[in-house]
């Protein structure tokens, strides 16, 4: 059984995009994404780790800060 993953990209130097954390619903506030992010700390932990935010308070409770705001095309 899984209860959540992290997807992320990264060029193993200077930076890590994680593209995804999700947690299933019945797993959450019990700081499993927050470990998941931990590991892609600890695995790469000379590089800065970008995000799209979906969940403000979650980065922020975990030390994200807030740049700027991009763009995409769909």
């Amino acid at each position: 059984m899984y209860c959540g993953f992290v997807r992320c990209i990264t060029d193993g130097s200077f930076t890590i995009y994680c593209c995804e954390i999700i947690v299933d619903s019945e797993f959450r506030g019990r700081g499993i994404g927050t470990g998941l992010l931990r590991i892609v700390q600890e695995q790469w932990p000379a590089c800065s780790i970008d995000v799209l935010s979906d969940n403000d308070a979650f980065y922020k409770a975990n030390g994200v800060l807030v740049l700027c705001n991009g763009m995409r095309k769909p």
